[in-house]
């Protein structure tokens, strides 16, 4: 800080010298100007009034002169002459008669061939009695170098005087302004450069100078100070809370049971919070590490499910969500609900970035799954039940809109199921139907077809992409039935055998909704029943007006079978190859 003072008393004094300098500078050029003015000035006035003087007093003995001359009076004309040249700036009197012979000489050395001087006043003589009488010539020659001399003498005076004036103003000027100028502003200076940012001292406001520009500079700087002041200490405290509520948001974000990240448009990391590392079955260090890493392809399972998401949030400019597989580094499986939105970055406006947040919601997920278990599962065969079979075939339905798609369905009744409950007990009786389950199971493709078990004996199976119609429908009916009529090993080298009765129907064929589809293939199972079991009989007619999803699908009575017609038209019957 005495550093920064001695800095600014020098940057001071050299303000003052250089005024000194410039003050000097422009007195000096002001006074040569002024002495050179001065000088022209005074020496034009004196030779001016040299002039004058001598040609007053050539006016003055000019009668007196020509009188001396008419009466040729030589005495007279000599004294005369004599007085003039006693003048200090008259060099040389010559007196001449008409005839230009010399009367009188006011000279030591009269020289009547000697040329006028350059400088001299010639005066004609004329009689006193006759003023058209000419008598002569006066002529007075001037002392030039008197004369420079007088002059050069009364001008160098007048030069000085104004040199030595403007010497004097400039130093009063000096004076002036060391007094009113620059102590005052070397003060200033100085006690400014001695504050320290955020003190409590003030530049004093000198008396002399309370109303003038220096008080109202030293008053307006004490405001600044004085609101430097207060905006440092407002300052202070907004940086405290704000460091306080980054500390308590920073505390929310560690430990946050959601997953907060990060991401480029690109799927790039920029930074999480330690939950993604939890959920994710890493560390917060190695989730550090792979920051400016591809973080969708490194944990969701779906990747791409993850960036359609990202991309809808960033073209409707709103939060989307999903629930997304992750891939844990442990390799356990967990479910995750996420949500993702853009925001501008903070340090690029220019540039977006990807807010994600996660939630784990494995344990709903399984809860879920287990809900659907029981609701949508038989828990002794493990296929669906009616309500995951009637859920499945709305979801098939669905998917085969398309006028060229199909569906069909199996439906299974076991023959001769009711005597081997009978005769071996419930108990083998699951057994069976346990395997019969399996038996079925094998039949289907697990990605598009499935298997149910409706009640009691009866099972469904349903098939994408075939009519029921087809010949391959017939095949696979008939092995349904040779499978099922296979015999079952129930233990203690014994076996149960049961066979099936099959009723086959369509989707668009014979309904347009799945509780019609299925009560068209059990009317068509109880036709194959009648028929002698062990066949598979398709459902006849197409498919009434189509009825709200909400109705109920026509009463099916099971007890008492419609009577099948009096010939086979409209029904395909087949038995076991």
């Amino acid at each position: 800080m005495a550093a920064g003072v001695q800095a600014a008393m020098r940057g001071s004094t050299s303000l003052h010298r250089r005024f000194i300098v410039v003050l000097v500078l422009s007195a000096s050029a002001l006074a040569l100007v002024a002495a050179a003015v001065s000088y022209a000035f005074a020496h034009r006035y004196a030779v001016d009034r040299a002039h004058n003087s001598l040609r007053a007093l050539t006016d003055a003995v000019e009668k007196t002169v020509a009188v001396a001359v008419y009466a040729n009076d030589r005495v007279l004309l000599q004294e005369l002459t004599d007085g003039i040249r006693k003048h200090p700036l008259v060099q040389r009197v010559d007196v001449r008669d008409a005839q230009g012979r010399t009367l009188g000489a006011g000279d030591d050395h009269p020289d009547a061939a000697a040329p006028p001087a350059p400088d001299s006043f010639q005066r004609d003589l004329w009689s006193p009695f006759d003023s058209s009488e000419r008598l002569g010539r006066l002529h007075i020659s001037v002392d030039g170098r008197s004369l420079l001399q007088e002059a050069r003498s009364q001008a160098s005076a007048l030069g000085l005087f104004m040199v030595a004036l403007i010497a004097i103003l400039a130093f009063v000027l000096h004076q002036l302004a060391l007094r009113l100028l620059s102590r005052p502003l070397t003060q200033l200076a100085s006690e400014l450069a001695a504050m320290e940012p955020g003190s409590s001292n003030r530049i004093s406001l000198p008396e002399l100078h309370a109303s003038d520009e220096i008080g109202v500079v030293a008053r307006a700087t004490n405001r600044l100070l004085q609101a430097h002041d207060d905006a440092l200490h407002r300052e202070r405290a907004a940086r405290e809370e704000v460091s306080a509520m980054e500390a308590r948001y920073r505390h929310i974000f560690d430990i946050s049971s959601a997953g907060i990240f990060v991401l480029t448009p690109e799927g790039e990391l920029v930074s999480s919070n330690p939950t993604v590392a939890r959920l994710v079955g890493s560390t917060a260090q190695a989730l550090a590490a792979d920051v400016g890493t591809q973080f969708i392809d490194n944990v969701f399972l779906n990747a791409e499910r993850a960036r359609e998401l990202i991309a809808q949030a960033v073209a409707g400019r709103e939060t989307t969500s999903g629930d997304l597989g992750l891939r844990c580094v442990d390799g356990a499986f967990k479910w995750a609900h996420c949500l993702f939105s853009q925001h501008e970055d903070p340090n690029n406006h220019d540039h977006q970035l990807i807010q994600g947040v996660m939630y784990d919601i494995t344990q709903r997920k399984r809860d879920e799954q287990a809900v659907r278990r029981r609701i949508h599962v038989d828990p002794l065969t493990e296929l669906r039940n009616r309500a995951g079979i009637l859920a499945g075939l709305d979801e098939a339905i669905d998917v085969v809109r398309d006028p060229d798609a199909q569906v069909t369905i199996f439906y299974v009744d076991l023959d001769g199921f009711k005597g081997v409950n009978d005769r071996w007990g419930h108990a083998v009786g699951d057994q069976v139907l346990i395997e019969c389950a399996k038996r079925l199971l094998a039949l289907v493709r697990r990605s598009s077809d499935f298997v149910g078990r409706l009640g009691g004996d009866e099972m469904l199976m349903a098939i994408r992409g075939m009519a029921p119609d087809s010949e391959r429908v017939q095949e696979l009916a008939a092995q349904i039935v040779a499978a099922i009529s296979g015999p079952v090993e129930i233990g203690q080298g014994r076996l149960a055998q049961v066979g099936a009765s099959i009723g086959v129907a369509g989707f668009p064929q014979h309904a347009r909704t799945a509780p019609e589809l299925l009560a068209a293939a059990d009317q068509a199972m109880y036709r194959a029943k009648r028929s002698g079991k062990g066949r598979f009989v398709v459902a006849q007619g197409a498919p009434g007006p189509a009825r709200p999803a909400d109705a109920a699908p026509p009463p099916v009575d099971k007890a008492a079978p419609a009577e099948p017609p009096a010939s086979d038209e409209g029904m395909v019957a087949g038995a076991p190859r």
